[in-house]
């Protein structure tokens, strides 16, 4: 599941069903929304951003923006809106997503069934345009996803899509707005990192 609050309301999503729902606090009113996108799975990734919610989610490696204040329109990919996807190389966007430094939204991924690796993604609002960087650390996986002041830091595994996990030795990255790691704290063997957080 994931939350975020964004306009005076709590938003989230839940598994399965490719859904969000809102609900505000104010006055006690909820309601859940159809799916977000064409492909099944769930959203994992949550951003709001200038009146926008700005999603990643699974199983399709998806990247969605929505605005509330526009009419539902997903049919026709107008409100929510599909962007880019980093399928077939990436799917499931386990490292969540966050405001970036630089004012993107970016998220960190799985990579697709029966492949161990991974990347990051970053959506530039202004254009809606979408990069991509896969296997940043050959053959591992984005874990954790969080954003500086001035960089991103993840840390990754050796986690996969509808695989049983494999031992390495693990990564803390230092992440430059260009998506190149510009500094690298190699684990001991044995040491799993799961999640990190950021204080300036």
């Amino acid at each position: 599941m994931t939350l975020t609050a964004a306009n005076g309301a709590i938003w989230g999503s839940c598994e399965f069903g490719q859904t969000i729902f809102r609900y505000d606090p104010q006055t006690g009113e909820s309601e859940n929304s159809c799916g977000v996108t064409n492909a099944g799975g769930e959203v994992y990734g949550m951003v709001p951003l200038d009146g926008k919610l700005y999603l990643s989610s699974y199983a399709g490696g998806d990247h969605i923006v929505y605005d509330p204040a526009l009419p539902w329109d997903q049919h026709h990919n107008v409100n929510p809106k599909s962007l880019r996807s980093v399928a077939p190389q990436m799917i499931r966007p386990h490292a969540k997503s966050v405001l970036g430094p630089d004012g993107a939204v970016w998220t960190g991924w799985y990579a697709s069934y029966g492949t161990f690796g991974g990347g990051l993604s970053r959506i530039d609002p202004a254009t809606g345009r979408v990069s991509s960087w896969f296997d940043l650390i050959p053959g591992q996986a984005m874990e954790h996803l969080a954003a500086g002041a001035h960089f991103l830091y993840a840390v990754t595994s050796g986690s996969a899509s509808g695989m049983d996990a494999r031992d390495d030795c693990f990564y803390l990255l230092k992440i430059a707005t260009d998506g190149s790691v510009t500094d690298r704290y190699r684990f001991p063997s044995g040491v799993y990192p799961r999640r990190l957080a950021v204080a300036d």
